[in-house]
């Protein structure tokens, strides 16, 4: 109580210490509050350097009023001290909050939101951070955080700024706790070298508590600072390194936040905070599985007197054992079949005419592409920076056909297919990447093509009697072994695909006689083989990255990328207009490259009376799936273009166009099947996003727009009755699909 800033406390409690000075809970009889006073340490306190900068960066952060940032109440230099007094707050560490618990995805979600919130708000006041880390995020009883400890903040200055860590190289080897002060185990790469930082390195930091949120471990450990640092600067994180998925969206955020370049990552927590938050919007609670036509009806008709609600829940009640009959069926179908919802950026990369480009090829580095093309009339391998309209430089000039390209290890070799030696039988050739040198042959009668992740071994496929079959070989030579035979009755084998420790190959069995694809794991050293995707559609060239297999599936009606774990746990990678017919995956499988078949087409009217056609609509996109208004005057047709696809009008006048065409819809999802209602008022139609087909209901002029059905099943095909009061559709549950119909009044749903 000697201590001349103290002094003015009516309680005083000694709480903490940290690396710049003592924490002391204190009780100021004035404001009648508690405080958190930090006494800096003599060696800084004595620093007039350090006194100045603290003292502008308190003055800042009192400027920032945010409910998850501490307010700071004083700075002041006081008898040879300094001081901070800021607000005292009561709760536990975000460390201490995760010790005995794990968090759930929903709660992953809120924490992360604030803590971008709160750090927006410090950034927007020009001040990093650079010491994010669960002991300095607070959580309260209410759930609510704090950002705490600005000790290391840093205005944002055009000067470089040093990393706080000290390492006597001249002690003898400790570990790494006690070699650096500090914890650098959050520190982004430009931190840990010393190079010059902005607020990126903030998105860095709270990326690995993210991480460390959702899987309680660090994606970067080391024993020593020179190994966490090489860690941090080069090493991919692991992705999802136990049994614990979670939503793509959020995968994505994650690993956006953990880029290692600056420019890579968010612009700035602005922009992380609104990606967490659709993120968020995009979580599907557990009782919407319940009845969910009955949760619809519901949701539209909230302004039901009472006795009309206790109707509609005795209906619910009476459907009670339907519905517990089809639980089983509801969880195996929706359970295992996640459909998480994408942001993917979809960027084309060649833009050749009259050719098709297919096959791709990521390189190791994830800077280049091999892919087939067939422009000069023969199909050859061509390698293209991964950019968009980059130069491709051709790689292989033969007349017979060069496919299936496969990048080594370490990126310096490029592996692929071909029919060159003989014009019948494909062989495996390898070449420089650079093209600097002729292909060499070294395997014959193989393809398919896959190298070990070591790159020692290579597995491919051979034709043996009248079978595909899978083998494996050593790159330097050695007889192949046949590690597929067919004894449980399948057809061909191909695509094999390694499993990251090498012990075990993902592959494509093509059933003959079913005409089916799946996909089938093989233990290398048991011999054991079993299917890991069923009959819900065919599946084709795997790509095994992480825990998860990435492949081509027509699961959903059409090709789109999929992925699979060894659980048999299937989520839908892609969706919208075009099919994916092959594909390539960079290791941390944050890009993927494939190819599609987006084309081109119009709508045309045909008079019979005069036996001709007439051209209704001219775009660069694809019209489709037109429908007649009740009175002739009108076609509503869906228009897909750039990924996009939404429903339009056009007016037609004795049998031609009238007017240009009127969008009806906007939002960013599929829609498509519109069927106007028969006295006109209502047009029908389905919206499909993240995968799942809902019916929703337009006015003709689209100032009215809202979901009718919204369920996780599928509902898809609406139709009228002829008097408009119901609405049949087909839905899809369990794997089938089913006529359903729902009564409607003046175009709505009927309540």
């Amino acid at each position: 109580r000697s201590d001349p800033y103290l002094a003015q406390y009516a309680k005083v409690e000694r709480i903490g210490e940290g690396g710049m000075g003592m924490i002391f809970k204190c009780f100021n009889q004035h404001l009648n509050r508690h405080e958190a006073v930090k006494c800096l340490h003599k060696k800084f306190a004595e620093n007039e350097n350090v006194r100045k900068r603290l003292v502008l960066e308190a003055r800042a952060l009192a400027d920032v009023v945010h409910p998850s940032v501490i307010r700071v109440y004083d700075a002041r230099h006081v008898k040879g001290g300094f001081y901070i007094a800021m607000e005292f707050i009561e709760g536990v560490t975000l460390r201490e909050y995760m010790a005995n618990r794990t968090l759930s995805i929903e709660e992953i979600h809120d924490l992360a939101i604030q803590i971008c919130d709160a750090l927006a708000a410090v950034h927007d006041r020009g001040i990093i951070h650079r010491d994010i880390k669960p002991e300095n995020i607070m959580v309260q009883k209410d759930g609510k955080i704090k950002i705490l400890d600005f000790g290391l903040a840093k205005y944002l200055e055009p000067v470089t700024l040093k990393t706080e860590i000290s390492i006597d190289l001249s002690a003898p080897p400790k570990t790494l706790e006690t070699q650096i002060v500090g914890t650098p185990y959050f520190m982004s790469p430009e931190q840990i070298t010393g190079k010059r930082l902005d607020p990126r390195t903030d998105i860095f930091s709270v990326g690995i508590v993210l991480y460390k949120m959702i899987w309680n471990r660090l994606p970067f450990r080391g024993a020593t600072f020179m190994e966490l640092s090489r860690e941090i600067t080069d090493a991919d994180p692991p992705s999802e390194p136990d049994d614990r998925p979670i939503p793509f969206r959020l995968e994505r955020i994650l690993f956006r936040a953990l880029e290692k370049k600056p420019a890579d990552r968010f612009a700035s927590f602005h922009e992380m905070a609104e990606e967490l938050r659709e993120s968020k919007r995009h979580l599907r609670p557990i009782d919407d599985r319940i009845d969910p036509i009955l949760r619809a009806w519901y949701r539209r008709t909230h302004h039901l007197s009472r006795e009309e609600l206790e109707r509609w829940f005795r209906i619910g009640a009476i459907s009670l054992l339907a519905l517990l009959a089809g639980a089983w069926a509801l969880w195996h179908f929706y359970i295992r079949t996640k459909v998480f919802p994408t942001q993917w950026e979809h960027v084309q990369l060649t833009h050749w005419e009259n050719s098709l480009e297919e096959m791709p090829a990521i390189s190791p580095d994830g800077r280049w592409v091999a892919f087939v093309s067939n422009r000069t009339g023969d199909q050859e391998v061509y390698v293209q920076r991964l950019e968009p309209d980059a130069p491709a430089i051709r790689l292989t000039h033969d007349p017979e056909s060069d496919i299936f390209p496969a990048w080594s290890p370490d990126g310096k070799t490029l592996y692929f297919s071909s029919n060159r030696y003989d014009g019948m039988n494909f062989d495996l050739w390898r070449v420089n990447p650079e093209g600097s040198e002729k292909p060499e042959r070294f395997i014959e009668n193989a393809f398919n093509l896959a190298l070990s992740p070591s790159g020692n071994r290579v597995a491919f496929t051979r034709i043996v009697g009248e079978n595909l079959r899978i083998f494996v070989q050593r790159v330097r030579g050695g007889e192949a072994r046949q590690v597929t035979d067919g004894t449980k009755g399948e057809g061909n084998h191909l695509f094999p695909t390694w499993s990251p420790d090498g012990r075990t190959l993902a592959y494509v069995v093509e059933h003959k006689f079913l005409h089916t694809r799946q996909i089938w794991v093989l233990d290398l050293v048991t011999g054991i083989a079993h299917p890991l995707t069923g009959e819900e559609g065919d599946a084709d060239m795997p790509h095994w990255r992480g825990k998860w297999i990435y492949y081509i599936s027509t699961e959903g009606g059409k090709r789109d990328i999929w992925r699979v774990d060894r659980k048999g746990h299937r989520e839908r990678i892609t969706s919208g207009p075009g099919e994916r017919n092959s594909l390539s995956i960079t290791r941390n499988a944050r890009r993927i490259v494939y190819n599609t078949d987006f084309k081109r087409g119009n709508l045309y009217l045909y008079d019979p009376a005069g036996e001709r056609e007439i051209q209704f609509t001219r775009s660069s996109g694809i019209e489709k799936d037109p429908s007649w208004s009740p009175d002739g005057k009108w076609i509503v047709f869906a228009y897909e273009q750039k990924g996009e696809q939404n429903l339009w009008k056009r007016a037609l006048e004795k049998h031609r166009r009238s007017g240009p065409p009127q969008r009806l819809t906007r939002n960013h999802a599929i829609h498509r099947q519109p069927v106007w209602s028969p006295d006109g008022k209502w047009i029908a139609f389905v919206s499909e996003k993240e995968g799942r087909s809902d019916i929703w209901i337009v006015s003709p002029d689209g100032e009215i727009v809202f979901p009718l059905l919204q369920s996780p099943a599928d509902e898809v095909h609406p139709a009228w009755s002829p008097d408009g009061k119901w609405l049949a559709f087909a839905r899809k549950e369990g794997g089938n699909f089913d006529i359903w119909k729902i009564p409607m009044e003046e175009g709505h749903a009927a309540g």
